[in-house]
């Protein structure tokens, strides 16, 4: 069903699902001091086409080792779980490489692999990051889902994981495999790319990045496939929608997107103390407070010390839990 396809002249593959060629051009793109090195276009890697077998389970690889100026930069690995219908995509730097960075930004990523195009006809889902540096601090949103029709509708100036492509056979489901924190997706002209966060100056040898890529036979599937085999390799297991301790109960937030209330009714000891004492009125059954900015700050999400606000909780926090 799910088919890698190696163009050996340049080193770059594509991802088929029937006779689709739904992901192509798959290659690494690096920067070093602000030049953009699209490899494929630049050298010609090394390749070995191997087998082999891990945690995951039985795979085929192609191995691919590029160099600059005779020079080893990076390598990068295709490795094709037939069973669990997977893709694992790795690069690591074969040496220490300076002048990465672009911009403090997730939307200029570096040491990115992979980098693909999409077929033109194919259905995009994806999940937006959330804030992002636009606008006044902290700026941005709270994280979206879009769908769309082909990669000329997916906006360049939002970072996203995880990006499903559905196709007329399937869909693929994208996102990082490690360094999560740091790794989201984002569109660069015709390409998408998975890098790392575009502040990293350094990258140092031995450096390791893992990209996967999980079939379904549609967006749910790949979605539910993608989240179970995440779940499975790093042994945990699925629960059920009201399972986790933090559902069990009643929790009450003072979350700070309630901005305005809290212009006009500011949290404190004695406001918390009067909602817990009138859930208990009512008999509602009460497993958590969250507080939101108990610590001293100056402006919002900018910590000066994270010690309780003395304005607010005079006696400290030791007395409300």
């Amino acid at each position: 069903m799910l088919k890698v396809n190696i163009d050996e002249r340049f080193g770059i593959g594509s991802l088929s699902i029937g006779d689709e060629e739904l992901v192509w051009d798959i290659q690494p793109i690096l920067y070093i001091n602000g030049v953009e090195l699209a490899l494929s276009r630049v050298t010609k890697p090394k390749i070995m086409h191997f087998y082999g077998k891990d945690s995951i389970g039985r795979y085929e690889g192609w191995n691919f080792k590029w160099y600059l100026v005779d020079r080893r930069l990076v390598e990068t690995k295709i490795k094709h779980y037939s069973r669990s219908n997977v893709v694992i995509f790795e690069m690591e730097a074969l040496r220490t490489l300076k002048g990465t960075k672009l911009k403090d930004s997730f939307l200029f990523t570096t040491y990115n692999f992979p980098v693909f195009r999409i077929s033109d006809h194919a259905e995009v889902l994806y999940y937006t990051w959330g804030l992002t540096k636009s606008g006044e601090f902290p700026g941005g949103y709270w994280p979206e889902g879009h769908v769309c029709e082909g990669i000329e509708n997916v906006p360049d100036n939002v970072p996203f994981t995880p990006f499903i492509i559905n196709g007329k056979n399937g869909a693929l489901a994208f996102s990082a495999f490690n360094m999560f924190l740091v790794s989201p997706m984002r569109k660069k002209g015709d390409y998408i790319m998975r890098g790392v966060h575009g502040s990293i100056n350094v990258i140092k040898r031995g450096f390791v990045t893992k990209t996967v890529a999980v079939y379904g036979n549609s967006f749910i599937d790949a979605i539910n496939r993608w989240g179970s085999f995440l779940l499975k390799v790093y042994g945990k297991k699925p629960t059920k929608p009201m399972a986790h301790d933090v559902l069990k109960k009643l929790g009450y937030w003072n979350s700070y997107g309630g901005y305005y209330s809290e212009l006009f009714h500011p949290m404190n000891e004695e406001i918390i103390r009067n909602v817990c004492a009138t859930l208990k009125k009512m008999g509602i059954p009460l497993g958590h407070i969250g507080l939101d900015l108990w610590y001293i700050f100056d402006k919002i999400g900018l910590a000066k010390e994270y010690k309780p606000n003395p304005q607010r909780f005079s006696k400290g926090l030791g007395t409300i839990s």
